[in-house]
């Protein structure tokens, strides 16, 4: 009974965090403040993905921005693309929204606002949420 209720709080926890990150997107998309960030380096990671097309690569492109206040801000953010797609001559600067009270949270522009997968994300973490809550309420009597 203990590892069934520990294990459901976990998955309870995966639905919020589901939720607050399909909701940040679309939050900052709304009333975060547009900048543009310097892209400081583009790393491959792994090895080639075996989905889909061949010859496609998962990348992390990291970048940093400065504040009104002088102060620098990095982020990061994942990317799905062939060898060649990222060209660091031909991309070297990104637009990013940060939320203006905590510049920490920030994503690059063409993932914020209300999109498809902001609105995947959501649905998913509520449902997940509901479920495993809503067993756990039948289970144990509440």
């Amino acid at each position: 009974m203990q590892q069934s209720l520990m294990l459901r709080v976990v998955i309870s926890f995966l639905g919020v965090a589901f939720i607050l990150m399909g909701g940040l997107q679309v939050t900052l998309g709304i009333v975060g403040e547009n900048t543009t960030a310097t892209i400081t380096t583009i790393r491959r990671d792994s090895g080639e993905r075996s989905i889909g097309t061949s010859g496609r690569f998962t990348y992390t492109i990291t970048y940093s921005f400065s504040l009104p206040n002088g102060e620098t801000v990095d982020g990061f953010t994942k990317k799905i693309g062939t060898p060649d797609s990222f060209e660091t001559a031909e991309i070297s600067t990104i637009p990013v929204r940060y939320l203006p009270g905590f510049p920490y949270l920030n994503f690059p522009d063409d993932e914020t606002g209300i999109k498809i997968e902001q609105v995947i994300l959501i649905l998913a973490g509520g449902f997940i949420f509901f479920i495993v809550n809503r067993k756990l309420t039948d289970e144990y009597g509440g």
